[in-house]
């Protein structure tokens, strides 16, 4: 691992090393922040918005947004988890096109093939959470993940809002 090799050769990182390993305790299944973390949803949905960090896919609508949820909600408290629950993690954050890290909608710069993707994917996942959530429409997903240098935007006829604008220091500095 890159950052052993540079503890060997700067010891005065030691300390920088030492709080990355209790940060990583902390996020880990059962860790403080983690066990916090946990009581909130990956999926939410207010009136006809639909919130999420990455984006949805129709599969994780399928799995259903409850269920991933808890899923995702029993892992970060660091519980034994079935192989459905498993799954459900799996779908929400282990994976690039996982709900937290999707970037279907959050590209800036999305070629035409791309877009028409996000088009098509953006209207089966709102009638498809309308759907489980028993309620008529959802008329827009929100999402962050991905900094937007242009500032906080729509695409796809305002179906999605794009939030992030990297104000953590961690982000841009």
């Amino acid at each position: 691992d890159m950052r052993m090799r540079r503890l060997k050769e700067r010891p005065e990182d030691v300390d920088e090393y030492g709080t990355y390993l209790k940060r990583i305790g902390l996020y880990a299944p059962g860790g403080l922040v983690a066990t916090q973390l946990a009581n909130h949803p990956v999926v939410l949905v207010v009136n006809n918005t639909l919130f999420v960090h990455g984006g949805l896919q129709p599969n994780h609508v399928r799995y259903g947004l409850r269920r991933l949820n808890g899923a995702v909600g029993s892992w970060m408290r660091g519980e034994e988890l079935d192989e459905r629950t498993s799954f459900g993690v799996y779908l929400g954050t282990g994976s690039r096109d996982s709900a937290v890290w999707d970037r279907t909608y959050s590209m800036e710069d999305m070629n035409l093939l791309e877009r028409t993707k996000a088009a098509r994917l953006i209207q089966q996942v709102l009638e498809a959470a309308a759907q489980e959530c028993e309620i008529p429409q959802i008329k827009r997903m929100v999402v962050g993940h991905t900094v937007q240098c242009q500032g906080v935007n729509s695409v796809l006829e305002d179906t999605v809002w794009r939030i992030d604008v990297g104000t953590s220091r961690g982000v841009l500095g």
